[in-house]
């Protein structure tokens, strides 16, 4: 194992660490929807909190984040890593009309990203009263 973890060390000497090696990915996803809201949650580990970038033209959001710089503390040196310093998640949706768009909010917590998509009041679910005609 030790010589296997010295090969890879090479490599990862070797590889150059430009903008060029940038790696995308498409983070996954899952969409809840609640009577009032879908909620989106994307795993992005080792994301940047301060690059997340969510925009929305027309009716498509876009969401988009780049890793962060990974320290090891102390003396400690790092031996193996699968989480490459180079990468940028990014993913698209098209949303409907019946989405809120004036107050769309997201929050960042543990490498998940959670976006709130509010349904517009005239897309929510409406009981409807029923009375005797009797």
């Amino acid at each position: 194992m030790a010589v296997a973890a010295k090969e890879i060390e090479k490599v990862s000497e070797t590889r150059p660490t430009t903008r060029e090696n940038i790696k995308k990915i498409i983070p996954d996803v899952d969409i809840i929807e609640y009577p009032s809201e879908f909620v989106l949650y994307a795993d992005m580990p080792n994301a940047d909190e301060k690059t997340i970038d969510i925009t929305l033209e027309k009716n498509l959001i876009n969401i988009r984040a780049e890793t962060g710089s990974f320290e090891v503390p102390g003396t400690f040196r790092l031996s193996h890593s699968e989480y490459p310093l180079n990468r940028v998640y990014e993913r698209r949706f098209t949303i409907s009309d019946e989405i809120d768009s004036e107050n769309i909010k997201a929050s960042f917590h543990h490498g998940v990203l959670k976006v709130v998509l509010p349904k517009s009041e005239k897309a929510k679910a409406k009981k409807i009263e029923v009375i005797s005609e009797s």
